[in-house]
């Protein structure tokens, strides 16, 4: 019996059925045997339309995949190797001499509190010190007040760049400049600040093996790579006295404190980013294009202003008085002008009583031009640097992904606010220097006349701009 309803149970699985049970039906002779039992079965097989429904799924599935793997795999911008290949070849082969142009390069940088970051930028500059080779580098570093694992890293950079034979003056744990508390954006922000920048320039009037240096390389406490770097050092082939990069932070540009387009006007934090032509059609194309301050994160000047007039010999400086007058606001005022080539070294500052309460960096790309006439200051925007880890991936990387890019340039296109700037405090009180637009910072108002609220605004194009041989032409324009 069990060996026929093992054979009838085969042939009902092996026609087309129901999806469901079947049930057995007793035999006539043999009743007493089994009791009526519901044996499953298997399912029937699906319909037609269901297996091409499981079909597309699948194939989309797999195409979403594959297309993100794509997606992926392209998320680098062209700009961001261009420097790779050599790069990788003095990282393999170095050489004292470097893959450099020879110049001699003084590096300074500024930390507090940047275990996050230090291990990624201890990486990347020595990758550049590897390319400029180590005769050709001296590292500057000023640390001080940290509370974190800062000293400990840096201390660990310290040998790596003693084995790799490196000139170096690393000052940790440094006090000598005390750190105004609370630090807000005022003037004892600012006289630290500069200070401390002072301090980390203070080996430069010494040399590198009896040479001068040619530039200066002074970087924040930013993220970036060693491409970014190389390509600003080599921006325009060195012919510029001041290159910096951009720098971001959540809005879009981090230093809009600090930057002036060519015409001394506030930029936008929106891509482009600038609301005149020369910055606009620089970023859209890429290419370094000229302002009137920068500072961004990371900067590469010409040395000759920082050093002793009587170390000053590759004749960049004019050993003619300037023509056009100094503004009587500057602490350098003087009736008659002494030529450059003949002016102290140039270091970081403050704002003096009668000028605009600016950054440091600011004033330095100021009194560039007018102290030492070095006017050709540009931006590369292809060097770019960050402050955060967060910002680094969302503006560096995923921001410059090719299809965002496409987006915003031919989709968004600015979305009809591309030329809102970011202004600290009100707009009515903006106002032109001769450092170019000025605005008024919240934490520097007196106390008891209220706080202001940083806006968007609006912006129309500018016909007053600064001429540093005729002035600034007075006249009311929108900022």
């Amino acid at each position: 019996m069990a060996i026929y309803l093992l054979h009838k149970l085969r042939k009902e699985l092996s026609a087309p059925a129901p999806t469901g049970a079947i049930r057995l039906q007793p035999l006539a002779d043999d009743e007493d045997d089994y009791d009526d039992t519901d044996i499953p079965l298997a399912p029937s097989p699906q319909p037609k339309k269901s297996r091409i429904a499981w079909s597309a799924k699948l194939s989309l599935s797999c195409g979403l995949v594959l297309c993100g793997l794509y997606m992926l795999g392209t998320v680098d911008h062209p700009d961001d190797s261009r420097h790779t290949d050599v790069l990788l070849r003095s990282s393999r082969k170095p050489k004292l001499e470097g893959y450099g142009n020879g110049e001699k390069v003084f590096i300074a940088a500024l930390f507090y509190n940047n275990a996050d970051i230090l291990p990624h930028w201890t990486r990347q500059m020595t990758r550049v010190i590897q390319y400029m080779g180590v005769d050709n580098v001296f590292v500057s570093i000023m640390e001080s007040w940290s509370t974190d694992s800062t000293p400990t890293l840096l201390s660990d950079f310290d040998k790596a760049l003693g084995a790799l034979g490196v000139e170096r003056r690393i000052k940790l744990r440094d006090t000598t400049v005390s750190r105004p508390s609370p630090f807000l954006t005022n003037q004892a922000r600012i006289n630290f600040l500069a200070a401390s920048r002072n301090v980390a320039l203070e080996p430069l009037a010494d040399g590198l093996h009896g040479a001068a240096f040619d530039r200066i390389l002074f970087s924040n406490d930013v993220i970036t790579t060693a491409e970014s770097i190389v390509e600003l050092l080599n921006t325009r082939d060195g012919k510029y006295d001041m290159a910096c990069g951009l720098d971001f932070a959540h809005w879009g540009i981090g230093d809009g404190w600090v930057l002036r387009d060519r015409l001394g006007q506030l930029v936008s934090s929106i891509w482009p980013y600038f609301v005149e032509d020369a910055g606009t059609n620089g970023v859209t194309k890429s290419e370094p294009f000229k302002v009137l301050s920068c500072w961004n994160g990371i900067a590469a000047l010409r040395a000759e202003p920082f050093l002793p007039p009587a170390k000053r010999t590759n004749g960049t400086l004019s050993a003619k008085p300037l023509r056009w007058p100094l503004a009587h606001s500057h602490p350098s005022y003087q009736p008659e002008r002494t030529p450059p080539r003949d002016l102290p070294e140039l270091r970081f500052r403050a704002s003096a009583a009668e000028e605009c309460f600016s950054s440091e960096c600011l004033l330095l790309a100021y009194d560039l031009r007018v102290l030492y006439a070095l006017e050709e200051i540009w931006i590369n925007p292809r060097v770019l640097s960050a402050y955060s880890w967060d910002n680094y991936y969302l503006w560096i990387r995923a921001m410059r992904h090719w299809l965002v890019q496409w987006w915003i340039r031919t989709v968004e296109n600015g979305d009809g606010i591309e030329r809102a700037k970011w202004i600290e405090g009100r707009y009515a009180d903006v106002w032109m220097w001769e450092g170019g637009a000025c605005q008024v910072v919240s934490a520097c108002l007196p106390h008891g006349l209220g706080s202001y609220s940083s806006q968007f605004h609006n912006y129309t194009r500018p016909e007053a701009h600064w001429d540093r041989r005729r002035g600034l032409r007075k006249r009311a324009v929108e900022l």
